[in-house]
């Protein structure tokens, strides 16, 4: 059993019931639970709720593996083994997840790109001057198939004047999910989007580049 100590520490990254029920709860000695923070090619960051990590995938892990979707992605449960003080750590499994959001790599062989684990809403950000629903909606499937909610942000709110906010909000109103207006400059609608975040869930950010997103980032953490 892990100690309390770590448990309570990984509590903020969403160590929950449902994490415990997956196997976590029953880890053999000199093994730890941890949540992966990072991913760098092969290589990849974890945390133990005390310590981060450089991580590698064990020999076993790597002659098992037949997929893609068997390997370590960001948001992904570990079963480790720490090393070196803390400083370095192995990774024999993988627990189950509950989400998980890929895509397929381009070509006629179905490869998935893995984006993250277990995450439980995902906030699909776009320029409000620059609207295409045509991505939105591919985001939106993407994430429904995936069993994670939606959520739409359009950023950028300053820049439009008060008819074409008002003609935006017409525009969205056929939309099914929830949606969100921003403005990063003018800190409008930050509150009531730091207002939709649980602790301890999983959130993921999705756009295109310049649409805001670490902007976006920068003012929820600060």
């Amino acid at each position: 059993m892990e100690a309390p100590m770590t448990e309570n520490g990984l509590s903020r990254f969403g160590y929950d019931a449902w994490v415990r029920h997956t196997g976590a709860e029953s880890v053999p000695d000199g093994f730890s639970s941890a949540r992966v923070i990072e991913v760098n090619k092969n290589s990849f960051v974890v945390s133990d709720g005390a310590h981060e990590m450089f991580a590698e995938l064990s020999g076993k892990f790597l002659f098992d593996a037949e997929t893609p979707t068997d390997f370590p992605t960001v948001g992904d449960w570990v079963r480790i083994q720490a090393l070196d003080k803390n400083t370095l750590a192995v990774i024999h499994a993988v627990l189950p997840r509950h989400t998980l959001l890929k895509r397929k790599e381009p070509g006629k062989k179905i490869d998935f790109q893995l984006i993250a684990a277990n995450i439980d809403s995902g906030f699909i950000v776009q320029s409000a001057e620059k609207l295409n629903f045509n991505l939105l909606d591919r985001y939106v499937v993407m994430l429904h198939e995936s069993g994670i909610e939606p959520v739409a942000v359009f950023s950028k709110i300053d820049l439009l004047s008060p008819s074409e906010i008002k003609a935006l909000k017409d525009r969205l109103a056929a939309l099914k999910h929830k949606y969100l207006l921003i403005s990063n400059v003018a800190a409008h609608g930050l509150d009531e989007l730091a207002g939709t975040l649980a602790r301890g869930n999983t959130y993921c950010l999705l756009g295109q580049s310049g649409v805001g997103k670490t902007s976006l980032l920068n003012k929820l953490l600060h």
